[in-house]
């Protein structure tokens, strides 16, 4: 009787003794010394623990690596040892790798070690969710690897195409509508087959494929069409799903098949990212009352995801585990406003280095600069999100009686001073004012806002000036070059070509405080200034003038054209201008449809 209470206490904790025959995965190897040592587990894995860690000393990486795996097996309980193996992989054992890939496999090795084994082995270790959280903010969200710009790209280039339609040539971070959608759809395919034309689309596309050799792999084949090696096949599919993407069958599969994806290889689950959208998503800067997707190609979203999930799935913890993962949330948010804006593409600069290549040297080229169009640049949309959750998490604890760092209100108190000074600079002087006028009333006792506005952005760009920081260098030349375009639309010609001036004149000193600016290996630096360019221009279609009136964005196009170099931006610009024209016009349909009714 109580060897069952013991085993149902087990199960209540899940804490019940892990089968590791169970585990096909699991190498034969492991079998026998696994089985043989039950009875001295603690020596054993005192002994692998030692063995391993003199193995990455050595360099023998992937035997190591092995040993890791078995003191997981023998202890699948003991949170300390998922979290340091994941540790391990993600930061000592990825900096020893020659290549920027090698590291990405290794960085994805503790992720995936933690993610698809540790938690759901451990549910309600809190340590697990931090260390997976942060893994995702620091060592890809950071700028502390050498490789960081890597990982990003690489991140948003595997999740980029489940958070698009399979038709689409587009790699945004995830629709807010798109989500909800998926959300609804089946987890497993036999429900989505009930559908007799879904059924039969399926049919289809494995009678040209020829057949395929499990349900996985044709949902990874419809999403990567360059997975089937029949170009024949491969033409067939393409063609079956152009000629139906507007049938509902397809539109329910794409969903599917990318929903499918999330949760079986990232362990998304889209009900979860439609809460995290709902309660983080960034605000619209002309209707405060529409919040739109996150970007779920974010290092800083992953984590944010994850550690939203340790504070739902634990209850009872104690205040320091829920500090620890609160400041994970807010971290997240501030780094969303701060790098939330994910820019890919070359600069003209970078493709004429690449065609000044010698011929035959293509690939080695590419290879080297592959993941340099990646760019992460501020989101003033995240501004009132990412202050108002600070600061109701430190509220939060603070009634709990926890004793909140000064730290945490500085971290804040930056964030609203960045905001401000940024949309002051950006010339959207009466919305910088309200939600400085609205920070200063919820903290009287913070001297740095009881001043004219005007006082307190002279002191921000003198102190930012003095300290030059890639961030502000990056907000400054934007601002500057946003603003020039947005004068040129009103054939302001003295005042944009002042304004690139200053835009340049921020662009030397940067450079010039940092030399190694122009190398793109390094940690801390700026695109290009043609790129710096383009992004400024982008910005400019979301301006309400441009909203309102098409024609000016028209208008611009026409004027950069005629720029020097201008053909090239107009180039990079057109797709961006006519997806965003198009958006419009669409909109207007439906508020007219609305009006009509």
């Amino acid at each position: 009787m109580q060897l069952s209470g013991v085993n149902k206490m087990r199960k209540d904790y899940a804490l019940e003794q892990v089968d590791p025959f169970a585990d096909e995965k699991l190498a034969s190897e492991f079998q026998v010394p696994t089985a043989a040592l039950f009875t001295f587990r603690a020596l054993a894995v005192d002994y692998l623990w030692i063995r391993a860690e003199n193995l990455k000393e050595n360099g023998q990486f992937f035997d190591a690596n092995h040993l890791a795996r078995m003191i997981c097996v023998l202890q699948p309980h003991l949170a300390e040892v998922w979290d340091f193996q994941a540790w391990n992989m993600a930061y000592n054992i990825s900096v020893e790798m020659p290549t920027p890939g090698e590291r990405w496999l290794w960085v994805m090795h503790g992720v995936e070690l933690l993610r698809d084994q540790g938690i759901p082995k451990n549910p309600k270790k809190i340590k697990l969710y931090h260390t997976l959280a942060n893994t995702f903010f620091h060592k890809m969200g950071g700028i502390t690897d050498d490789d960081h710009r890597f990982y990003k790209w690489q991140l948003a280039k595997e999740l980029g195409p489940l958070l698009n339609k399979i038709y689409s040539d587009t790699n945004d971070g995830g629709d807010k509508k798109d989500i909800e959608m998926m959300a609804k759809m089946p987890e497993d395919l036999s429900e989505l087959l009930k559908d007799e034309a879904i059924a039969k689309l399926v049919d289809r596309i494995k009678e040209i494929a020829g057949g395929f050799e499990n349900d996985d792999e044709m949902i990874l084949a419809i999403i990567d069409r360059d997975r089937i090696k029949n170009e024949e096949a491969r033409s067939g599919i393409n063609s079956l799903i152009e000629q139906n993407k507007y049938e509902q069958s397809m539109i329910d599969l794409d969903l599917f098949v990318r929903a499918y994806q999330l949760r079986n290889k990232w362990k998304l689950e889209p009900a979860e990212m439609v809460k995290v959208n709902e309660q983080y998503g960034p605000r619209d800067l002309l209707e405060d009352n529409v919040f739109h997707s996150l970007d779920w190609r974010l290092p800083w979203t992953q984590g944010l995801y994850w550690a939203k999930q340790g504070l739902a799935k634990v209850e009872d913890m104690n205040v320091h585990d829920a500090q620890n993962l609160n400041r994970m949330v807010y971290h997240c948010l501030q780094d969303l406003y701060k790098y939330g804006k994910m820019t890919i593409y070359l600069s003209r600069e970078q493709e004429l280095l690449m065609a000044e290549r010698e011929k035959g040297q293509e690939i080695l080229a590419h290879q080297s600069v592959e993941y340099l169009p990646v760019f992460n640049s501020q989101d003033l949309r995240m501004l009132d999100v990412a202050y108002k959750e600070s600061a109701n998490i430190v509220a939060s604890l603070e009634s709990e009686g926890y004793k909140v760092p000064g730290g945490v209100d500085s971290f804040i108190s930056n964030l609203v001073r960045n905001g401000v000074f940024t949309l002051y600079l950006q010339g959207r002087e009466l919305e910088a004012r309200r939600k400085y006028n609205a920070f200063a009333k919820d903290n009287p006792g913070n001297e740095a806002f009881q001043q004219p506005i005007e006082t307190f952005v002279v002191k921000a760009m003198k102190e930012e000036i003095e300290s030059i920081t890639p961030q502000y260098a990056t907000v400054a030349v934007l601002s500057n070059l946003t603003n020039a375009y947005k004068s040129l639309v009103f054939d302001e010609e003295d005042n944009a070509a002042r304004l690139v001036y200053l835009a340049e004149e921020i662009f030397k000193k940067y450079k010039k405080e940092f030399p190694d600016a122009d190398d793109f290996t390094q940690r801390t630096t700026l695109p290009y200034m043609s790129a710096l360019k383009a992004m400024a221009a982008a910005q400019v279609f979301d301006d309400p003038q441009i909203i309102g009136n098409p024609g000016l964005g028209d208008k611009l196009m026409a004027r950069i054209n005629l720029e020097e170099h201008g053909e090239w931006l107009f180039d990079q610009l057109k797709p961006v201008w006519d997806a965003k024209k198009q958006k419009i016009q669409a909109e207007r349909a439906k508020r007219k449809a609305q009006q009509d009714k």
